[in-house]
């Protein structure tokens, strides 16, 4: 008999053999190793809501209400990672500039915008290593942007070198933002602030935090992850 339950903990403890079974099973992002009922409830919502909506970014199901709201044909968008995202924000702004760091997800992704016939989309491919990864974004007209998602990798310096881009009613989107900020307005920092980058990005997430102290913040949570909108 398999023993699920572990007395005195609210945890799902799986025996070897059936965490096996359930890795094999489910997505090679779930840990399967301390499930609680609450995160079941959740992984089943969150799976039920991207098999209905299979081309929302993976954000949280509130966050992209809000989005859905918001955005408009007009809009300039910046996204650091692509991917469900590239696709969302393509079919409803009037400019898209997507950075990706990993070629093989950058040319599906491009082919299959091609596909669609998105001819406003500025995609963009550089390596982790590249300073263009996080710096070409500077490039860009200051308070020209209307929205920025923060999804990709070495998000502390991409977030820093994308605010001056934003316009004043500009919309910052961090999603996992759980690793890096705090739910107050002050300078502190979460846990992982300083595991995403080479630099020190627990100093840049200090200077992001600092800088957005007076901005309002809305929280998203499913229950899994966190997406902040600020």
């Amino acid at each position: 008999m398999i023993r699920l339950f572990k007395h005195g903990k609210g945890y799902l403890q799986a025996t070897l053999p059936m965490k096996r079974i359930l890795k094999q099973i489910t997505p090679g992002t779930w840990s399967v190793e301390r499930w609680s009922p609450g995160y079941v409830r959740a992984r089943i919502a969150q799976s039920w809501f991207r098999l209905r909506n299979p081309d929302y970014p993976w954000l949280t199901k509130e966050s992209i209400g809000i989005l859905n709201r918001w955005i408009r044909p007009g809009h300039s968008v910046v996204e650091f990672g692509s991917g469900g995202s590239t696709l969302y924000f393509a079919a409803r702004c009037g400019r898209l500039v997507s950075y990706e760091h990993d070629e093989n997800w950058y040319r599906k992704v491009s082919s299959r915008l091609n596909q669609l016939g998105y001819e406003h989309v500025d995609a963009h491919c550089f390596a982790l290593k590249d300073p263009r990864y996080c710096d070409h974004v500077c490039s860009l007209a200051d308070q020209s942007i209307d929205l920025v998602l923060i999804d990709g990798r070495r998000r502390a310096e991409c977030t820093w070198n994308a605010l001056p881009k934003l316009k004043p009613k500009g919309l910052l989107v961090i999603d996992n933002a759980e690793r890096y900020l705090t739910r107050d307005h002050n300078a502190s920092l979460a846990s992982g602030a300083e595991k995403q980058s080479p630099t020190s990005s627990e100093d840049i997430w200090r200077m992001v935090a600092g800088h957005t102290a007076s901005w309002k913040r809305q929280w998203t949570d499913n229950g899994i992850w966190t997406t902040l909108i600020l």
